[in-house]
């Protein structure tokens, strides 16, 4: 199975240094126009399942990538375990926040009112189980965060602490494994 991965697009709590876990951010123009260029990537590509979160920001990119691999929109799969990060409290918050940085860096601990790194990890390894036994022979495309995106890459390669929370793809970055 060949899987790839991208986040999604910009948006303007990304421009604004905002915290956008759990929030419901649209993309922006530029995240539309970063969208389009990764959909360019895959035009040579056989692509044949999309998995998205079910967040607009990853949706809209799921779909703007689907259509140039002429995959219907009504069949991209959402998986809400492809959701970014419940940050609680502190979304929408400068993501420079003290107490903010000292928190996403400890696996075990939970954001006041959201969810720890470790629980989201979980939710990837899950999902990243279930398609590594049924996309046997697949080239498949998921859609998701940059948090999902760690944790997916760390699904993949060992991270120490600090690789794994330094790992962030810029936005309609595009990774690929083996699997």
């Amino acid at each position: 199975m060949k899987l790839f991965v991208v986040r999604h697009g910009q948006t303007s709590y990304n421009v604004e240094n905002k915290v956008c876990g759990s929030t419901d951010a649209d993309l922006n123009e530029t995240g539309i126009m970063q969208a389009k260029a990764a959909a360019q990537k895959f035009s040579d590509i056989h692509i044949d399942k999309v998995y998205s979160s079910p967040l607009r920001r990853a949706a809209k990119t799921a779909e703007i990538i689907a259509a140039k691999a002429n995959i219907n929109k009504e069949d991209i799969i959402i998986d809400k375990r492809l959701s970014e990060q419940d940050y609680g409290i502190y979304e929408g918050v400068d993501a420079g926040c003290k107490e903010f940085q000292r928190l996403r860096v400890n696996f075990a601990c939970k954001m006041p009112g959201g969810e720890s790194p470790m629980q989201t990890a979980a939710r990837a390894y899950e999902f990243l189980d279930e398609i590594c036994i049924t996309g046997s022979g697949k080239n498949i495309l998921i859609v998701t965060h940059g948090s999902l995106s760690r944790a997916i890459n760390s699904y993949f390669y060992n991270m120490d602490n600090d690789e794994y929370f330094k790992f962030m793809p810029d936005n309609c970055g595009i990774l690929e494994y083996d699997a």
